[in-house]
């Protein structure tokens, strides 16, 4: 049963991408909808995020926006989606991250707990599993001495990296307009081939950006064919099992 608050952070859900290297899988269909174990990845967000109290959800499109009026969300359309990078993405709806917002990636299949994290989380944070291995593909974090965010960047050294940036980020609402501006200074300088993690980074280096470490917790970013297999045939049926196991013990 989803729970409301009437404080919750509005969700930036970034699903512009076609997701090119799922090939066939998403000629005709936006990446957000390609199905892993059973349910659209749109499916299961969705609904992990309004049972952790989320209620407004805003996604970013692009690639077959139209699929996205079958889904109760808002949409913000991203004409640049096959041009540049997710900054402009995240830009086009600057005015909602300038109040604080929670951004998800639309190509990760994550567990119900990770948006219970985002939910009561505190101050700016990015969500980084730091046990599982890194390679040069993966975003990658470094943390200061103190323990806050130095970089995130794909190009980090692996020996530098305290993990993989999974594609789920807060805001504060402190933080909000600064972040925002921040936007505006990507793309009026024309910087609009970096990632949305370009702007966490440089407000890192303003202000304080938590590394909240969730290793161990059940996720996957698809990317590729190789992703979806895993997301079929591990991740999905891993979280199904283990709200099943959850539903049972909360009715007996």
């Amino acid at each position: 049963m989803s729970v409301e608050h009437k404080d919750m952070l509005p969700v930036i859900y970034l699903a512009a991408g076609r997701g090119s290297r799922l090939g066939a899988t998403t000629a005709d269909r936006p990446k957000a909808m390609v199905e892993a174990a059973g349910q659209p990845l749109i499916g299961r967000s969705l609904q992990y995020l309004r049972d952790a109290g989320f209620s407004r959800i805003i996604a970013v499109t692009g690639h077959a926006a139209e699929a996205f009026e079958a889904f109760d969300v808002e949409t913000v359309f991203n004409p640049k989606w096959d041009s540049e990078n997710n900054i402009t993405s995240t830009w086009a709806v600057r005015d909602v991250a300038a109040d604080g917002c929670v951004i998800v990636n639309c190509d990760l299949l994550f567990e119900p707990q990770l948006a219970q994290i985002l939910a009561t989380t505190e101050g700016t944070a990015i969500l980084v599993d730091d046990e599982l291995a890194v390679d040069d593909e993966s975003m990658k974090a470094s943390v200061d001495e103190s323990g806050r965010l130095e970089r995130l960047h794909k190009t980090l050294p692996l020996e530098e990296s305290v993990g993989e940036y999974i594609g789920l980020t807060r805001i504060d609402p402190a933080d909000g307009p600064r972040f925002a501006e921040i936007l505006d200074e990507f793309v009026e300088a024309g910087n609009v081939h970096v990632y949305y993690e370009d702007a966490i980074e440089a407000l890192a280096a303003e202000r304080p950006v938590r590394v909240e470490r969730v290793g161990g917790t059940l996720w996957v970013e698809i990317d590729d064919h190789d992703d979806l297999a895993r997301a079929n045939d591990e991740i999905g049926p891993q979280i199904d099992a283990t709200e099943l196991s959850a539903n049972a013990a909360a009715n007996r």
